[in-house]
C-alpha cells in the first residue's frame, strides 16, 4: 500500500491528525521529528536550534528513505521538510502528499503556548509565521491535495485527507502553479469538485457538436451541480476549425456571458477544443483560469497536460500559441465509451511515443496488452493512461517551456505535423500522423547511424499491434516536406529532431531542415 505524507506549517494539525488517519487506514504512524531525535540523540528542536544545516541534512535523508520504502505508512513531516527539492520529488513519487493549511491567525493561536519550543519562531512569532509561509508557499503547493484545517473538526479533516488519499490524483509540480490530474471512471462529480474548488464567478464550458451529442449529458450533470452560473459554447468539430476565428468565438461567448477575471473556462473535448480553450483562457483579460476535461484518449495523455495551447495557420500546425497551465485536469475514462475505435487507436500512438522515449516497461505493457488496450472496456486503459500522464508531468515539471528535455515529446511530430498539413487535416488523425512520423524520423536517424535498424522494426511492430498505420509512400513524404521548412521548432535553418535511440531512451538529434527534407525525398 502507498504511503500518505502529511506536510504543512507547524500548527496545521499534522501530529494530531496523523495518528487518527493512520488508524483509519490501518497503517503505522511515523513522525519525522521523532525519527530525527532518535538518530541525533537529542530533540529535533535542540538540533535545529544549534545546527540547522545538520538538522536539514538528517531530515532530508530520513524523508527520502521513508518515501522509498515499500511499507505503507502515514508520515507526519516536519514543517520545512518539503523545502528540499530532493525530498519533495521523492515524496511526490513515493506516495500521496497532502498539505495541511491554516490561516496565520490560527497558526499563531495553536503555537502560542509552546512558542519557546519552536526555534523557527524565535523573536517575533507573528512576523516569522508570515515570512516562513511566504518562503515555503511554492513548495507547499506541490502536492496531491490540500486540506484547510481552520474550521474543520478532527473527523472532517480526516475525511478530507482520506478522500485525497483514496482518489490518488497525479500532480504536475510547478510551484505555486501546480495542479492535479484526476484519473477516474464514470464520475461526473470529479469535474464538479474540480471547478467548485476554484470558486469561480462564472463558468464557460467549451466543447464541439460531436462531443455534445456523445457526452453532453455528463457535462450538464457536472456543471449543473455547481451554484455558479454556466454557459456552453459549442464549436464546429475538426482540426480544420483550429483557427483564430474559432478562438474569437470563445472570447465573444465569454464576454457575452459577462465572465470576469474570476471566471473559469472548461475545455470539454479533444485536443482541438483543449488547445483552443487554453489559448483563449491565456489571453482573455490577460489570463483567466481553465480546467481541461479531455474526452479523447489522445487528449487525455497529451494535449490536456503540460500547458501547450494554440491554433493553426494555413502555413502549418500550431504556429501560434502560448504556454498556459490549467488549474486542474479531469480525465474520466467513461468518455471513451463513445469514442470511435479509430480515435482510440490514435490515442495509443501518444502513449507509445512517451513509452519509447522514457519507459521500457511501459512499452512491454503495451505489447502484452495490445488487444485489450485497442478493444477492451475503457477502464482497461487506466494503468497505461496514468503511467503516460505521470511521465509527461515529470518532464513538464523539469522543462515547462520546452528549452531542453521537453522537446523529446515532439518525437514523430515534425514529420507528423507535415503529413497532417499536407492532408489538409482530414486524411490523418493526429495520432496516426505521429505514428507515421515516428517511423519516418527513426528511419532518418538510422540512416545517420544514430538509431539501430532493429529499433525501427520493433517500433513498427508495436504500432501495428496497436492498430496504427506505419507505412506512407515516399511521394507523400516528399510532398509533405515543404511544411517541415516552416516548422515552429526550426532555428537558423536547423531542427532538433527528437528520437528514441533505444527502447525507453530518448535523444535530441540536430539536423538541418535541408537534411531532413532531403531524407524525406529519398
Amino acid at each position: 500500500m502507498a504511503s500518505l505524507f502529511l506536510s504543512g506549517f507547524m500548527g496545521t494539525g499534522k501530529s494530531t491528525l496523523g495518528p487518527l488517519v493512520a488508524a483509519r487506514l490501518g497503517l503505522r504512524f511515523v513522525d519525522v521529528d521523532a525519527l530525527v531525535a532518535s538518530r541525533a540523540g537529542r530533540s529535533a528542536a535542540d538540533l535545529l536550534r544549534s545546527d540547522e544545516r545538520a538538522f536539514r541534512a538528517l531530515e532530508e535523508s530520513i524523508v527520502v528513505e521513508l518515501a522509498g520504502s515499500s511499507e505503507g505508512a502515514v508520515v507526519s513531516l516536519g514543517g520545512g521538510s518539503v523545502v528540499s527539492a530532493r525530498a519533495r520529488s521523492a515524496l511526490l513519487a513515493g506516495g500521496v502528499l497532502v498539505t495541511l493549511r491554516a490561516s496565520e491567525a490560527t497558526i499563531l493561536e495553536r503555537t502560542a503556548s509552546r512558542v519557546n519550543e519552536r526555534p523557527m519562531l524565535a523573536g517575533d512569532p507573528v512576523a516569522r509565521i508570515h515570512e516562513l509561509l511566504k518562503e515555503r508557499s511554492a513548495a507547499y503547493a506541490e502536492c496531491h491535495g490540500e486540506v484547510f484545517t481552520d474550521d474543520l473538526d478532527e473527523e472532517q479533516s480526516c475525511d478530507a485527507i482520506c478522500s485525497i488519499f483514496n482518489d490518488n490524483p497525479l500532480v504536475v509540480p510547478l510551484g505555486a502553479r501546480s495542479y492535479r490530474v484526476h484519473v477516474v471512471h464514470e464520475r461526473p462529480e470529479a469535474l464538479t469538485d474540480a471547478v467548485a474548488r476554484l470558486g469561480p464567478s462564472g463558468v464557460l464550458a467549451v466543447t464541439d457538436s460531436h462531443v455534445v451529442r456523445a457526452r453532453g449529458v455528463s457535462l450538464e450533470r457536472a456543471l449543473g451541480a455547481i451554484a455558479t452560473p454556466h454557459r456552453i459554447c459549442t464549436l464546429p468539430p475538426g482540426e480544420e476549425h483550429k483557427r483564430l476565428a474559432t478562438i474569437d468565438t470563445i472570447w465573444e461567448a465569454a464576454i457575452g456571458q459577462g465572465l470576469d477575471r474570476e471566471g473559469v473556462l472548461v475545455a470539454f473535448g479533444g485536443g482541438v477544443v483543449g488547445d483552443l480553450t487554453g489559448f483563449a483562457a491565456s489571453t482573455l483579460f490577460r489570463g483567466v483560469r481553465a480546467v481541461q476535461v479531455p474526452t479523447t484518449l489522445l487528449a487525455m495523455v497529451d494535449a490536456s497536460v503540460g500547458g501547450k495551447t494554440g491554433f493553426d495557420l494555413p502555413a502549418g500546425k500550431n504556429l501560434v500559441g502560448s504556454f498556459f497551465q490549467p488549474s486542474a485536469v479531469v480525465v474520466d475514462l467513461a468518455h471513451l465509451s463513445t469514442l470511435p475505435a479509430r480515435h482510440r487507436k490514435a490515442g495509443l500512438a501518444e502513449i507509445a511515443k512517451i513509452a519509447l522515449l522514457f519507459d521500457a516497461s511501459l512499452v512491454d505493457e503495451l505489447r502484452v496488452r495490445a488487444d485489450e488496450l485497442v478493444s477492451g472496456p475503457p477502464e482497461a486503459l487506466t494503468s497505461v493512461v496514468r503511467r503516460a500522464i505521470a511521465l509527461k508531468a515529470r518532464v513538464v515539471s523539469r522543462d515547462e517551456t520546452e528549452r531542453g528535455e521537453r522537446a523529446l515529446l515532439n518525437f514523430g511530430h515534425t514529420v507528423g505535423h507535415a503529413l497532417e498539413a499536407h492532408g489538409r487535416y482530414t486524411k490523418y488523425l493526429h495520432g496516426e500522423a505521429v505514428a507515421l512520423g515516428m517511423i519516418a524520423e527513426l528511419e532518418v536517424a538510422s540512416g545517420m547511424g544514430r538509431a539501430p535498424k532493429e529499433l525501427v522494426t520493433s517500433t513498427r511492430s508495436l504500432l501495428q499491434s496497436l492498430g496504427l498505420p506505419t507505412d506512407v509512400t515516399r511521394a507523400e513524404l516528399a510532398a509533405s516536406s515543404s511544411y517541415v521548412e516552416v516548422d515552429k521548432k526550426r532555428r537558423h535553418g536547423r531542427l532538433v529532431l527528437p528520437i528514441a535511440k533505444a527502447v525507453g531512451e530518448g535523444e535530441l538529434l540536430e539536423v538541418t531542415v535541408a537534411q531532413l527534407a532531403a531524407a524525406l525525398h529519398s
